[in-house]
């Protein structure tokens, strides 16, 4: 099976080059996956380097960039190699992002959010700006990143309306997101309530009262859905 994943990625790679756009999204995936590309599997492995490797290695180096990705790094340390194939994975969700590729736009979003790569810190608001046009080609996933960093004000200005406009996006774009749009509703709302009820107003058009019922009433349906849920199962 393994030897089925190098010959998949060969291939994919040489259409990738070629800008084909589903290449470089399954190029990328098999580069952060480890599917496909060399790793060592142990440290028996890595003390088995001969000096004839390495002389190979100075060698590859010297042909270009290319092939330093594959050979300079065989004699590192298995989390060296893991940040080297995210390095090469970034390089074609970025060039799948260019061609206009929700998936892409997300991945490259993570990618700065979480400092990977050949991102050496996290930057959080690059990491926006790829999850809004992410968001804008209708990723479910995106969106909901979005909510969260309005929602904590990461990145971007802590916002609750706006926060809750993107969770809902979410879930509209994907069904599936409805267990953690509703959660991070709930957390929002819980939020919004604590916050009003120290300085009054009102929440979301509602005064404090009125809404704490509902929020209740909310709590009491959620609890009697789940408590059907675990009597069916």
């Amino acid at each position: 099976a393994r030897g089925l994943y190098d010959r998949a990625l060969v291939h994919y790679e040489i259409a990738a080059h070629q800008g084909d756009l589903l290449s470089q999204l399954n190029v990328a995936w098999m580069y952060e996956s480890e599917l496909g590309v060399a790793t060592l599997e142990g440290d028996s492995e890595s003390h088995s380097i001969t000096s004839e490797s390495h002389s190979h290695n100075s060698d590859s180096k010297s042909d270009g960039n290319s092939h330093s990705y594959t050979h300079t790094h065989s004699h590192t340390h298995r989390s060296n190699d893991k940040e080297e194939h995210r390095r090469k994975a970034l390089v074609f969700y970025m060039r799948a992002a260019e061609q206009g590729s929700p998936q892409a736009h997300l991945k490259v979003g993570d990618y700065y959010y979480n400092g990977w790569g050949f991102i050496k810190t996290p930057n959080f608001e690059i990491a926006a700006s790829y999850y809004r046009i992410g968001s804008d080609l209708r990723n479910a996933q995106a969106s909901f990143n979005l909510g969260y960093m309005h929602h904590r004000g990461i990145g971007l200005p802590k916002d609750p309306h706006l926060a809750k406009r993107y969770y809902d996006l979410s879930e509209t774009l994907d069904p599936i997101a409805y267990y953690p749009v509703t959660i991070c509703r709930s957390l929002l709302m819980a939020e919004q309530f604590l916050t009003h009820l120290q300085t009054g107003g009102k929440i979301y058009g509602y005064t404090w009262d009125t809404f704490s019922i509902g929020l209740l009433l909310v709590v009491l349906i959620l609890s009697l859905l789940a408590r059907r849920a675990i009597l069916v199962g």
